[in-house]
This record gives C-alpha cells, structure tokens and sequence, in this order.
C-alpha cells in the first residue's frame, strides 16, 4: 500500500474510509479473543435492572435461562454469575456456555486464572470475594459459583444449531460475529436469533456496526435505550487501538450518525 502524508493520515474522513477497507478486505481471525472480568460494566448495570425488569414477568416463575455463545475461558460467564447474585439476590437462574473448541470449554469448567489478568480487571470490589486464591499467581472461581454454569461444545454456524444450543431468555454473542467473514457472520447472526425466545434480550458487542443496523432492522430487534454512549466508551478501552486500521477496532461515538442508537447500541430486545 502507497504510504500516504501524514497531514491526510489525521484527517477524519479519511479514518473512516480506511476503517472501511480493514472491514471489507483485511483477513478475519475467528480464533482472536477479546475477553476479561467485568469488561463492560454499563452492560452488567442493564442486565441486572431494566433487562430484568422486562424478562422476569414474562418468565411464570420458572428459572431465567442465559445462553452464552463464544464464552471462550469463562470470564463472562462468571462475571454473569457474580453480577446477579450481587444484584439479584435469590434468582433462580442457570447460565449454558458454548464455544466451538474444546480447549476452552475445559479452561472455563477449571476456572484458574491469571492473577495479573484478575486484578487489571475492573471487577467491583464487593464481587472480588467471588475468587480464592490458588496460588501466588493463580485464582480460581469458588465452586458454589460454578455451579450455576454449564459449558458445552457447539457450533454456532452448524445446520442443526437450535439441536446443539439451547434458546435462552437473554443470549449473549459477544467479540464473535466481527471474527468472521462478513457473509459467515450474517448467517451467524440469524442462527443467534433463533436462539432468542419470544420476550429474550441480546447482548452483541463486537460486530460490524453497519451490519448491526442491517440486522437488528431485519429481525425486528430494538435497541435498549440505558446507557449507550458509555458501554460503546467502555467497549473503546481494549479497542480503540485497532481503529481505523484493523477490522476489530471500534470507531469513536457520535450522535451526529444516522441510527446512532442502532450503530452502537450492544443490547437489542425483541419486539
């Protein structure tokens, strides 16, 4: 590629038209993971309040069910399940993991990790007490909490997908879809939302923005109006980097865009 000025390199327009050729031409790495403890705290703030508020009704007193899809070493799971018990105490619920390599699956059903990478996260100090400590180096979740979960191997794009991944009243698919190339991942994201029930709530960051607002228009998802701007800034922490030159980069807010709200919303509700 010719290198340009730098003057231009500065240049907004040309941020975002650079943005575009890394979506439309740079090579997809389904095997990246962007994960951590607590990564985007707006995300767990909705869930236990106004996502909850609109599920439970609709659930007759059974146990709310949450299916993760690309739930790679656990960190989200576990971070689903300290969030609800801190904020929702006395909920009957269960969580079904899935991931499509079994590596993976084994390190989330262990639950050892990193020391350095628990205490770079910013988990809320009251959840902190969720970890013991193995070793100087090492912590791992306490096993009362990992009772909550079930980890299972599974593949989102195979043809009986609803057989291998069970529907859930809040799915999350998050850092998945923008690993994909952009055909694979619409079809990716039709098979997610057949795994939404009737009343279900979808957490989805990390996909294409312009694919976002296609999809969510066409399978008649609206986008939960708590707190946008700040899980978008929350989301810009560990990506903002890649922006403009990798497809995984996050772009900076603003309301200016035309379905602002679609663009950079990462919770969508059915109906």
């Amino acid at each position: 590629m010719v290198a340009l000025p730098r003057w231009l390199t500065r240049k907004t327009g040309y941020k975002h038209l650079r943005y575009q050729v890394a979506l439309h031409f740079e090579k997809r790495d389904s095997w990246q993971t962007i994960t951590q403890f607590y990564r985007l705290p707006g995300q767990y703030q909705a869930l236990a309040g106004p996502v909850l508020d609109r599920i439970l009704p609709a659930l007759d007193a059974r146990p709310l069910e949450i299916t993760v899809i690309g739930c790679s070493t656990g960190e989200e799971v576990y971070s689903i399940i300290t969030c609800l018990l801190a904020h929702r105490p006395g909920l009957a619920f269960h969580i079904y993991a899935y991931d499509i390599s079994e590596e993976v699956i084994r390190k989330a059903e262990v639950a050892h990790y990193d020391s350095a990478a628990v205490m770079k996260s910013p988990i809320p100090l009251g959840m902190r007490e969720t970890f013991m400590r193995a070793s100087e180096d090492e912590f791992v979740m306490r096993n009362d909490l990992k009772r909550f979960a079930t980890f299972q191997r599974a593949d989102l794009l195979a043809p009986d997908v609803t057989e291998q991944i069970r529907a859930g009243d809040v799915v999350f698919a998050q850092n998945l879809l923008f690993n994909l190339d952009r055909r694979t991942a619409k079809r990716a994201f039709a098979n997610i939302v057949s795994l939404m029930r009737e009343h279900a709530v979808l957490f989805c960051e990390g996909m294409d923005l312009d694919m976002r607002i296609h999809l969510t228009k066409k399978f008649g998802l609206t986008p939960l109006e708590f707190e946008i701007e700040g899980i978008h800034e929350d989301g810009r922490r560990s990506r903002c980097n890649g922006w403009p030159y990798h497809y995984w980069g996050l772009e900076p807010f603003s309301r200016k865009r035309r379905n602002w709200r679609r663009r950079y919303g990462t919770i969508f509700v059915r109906g």
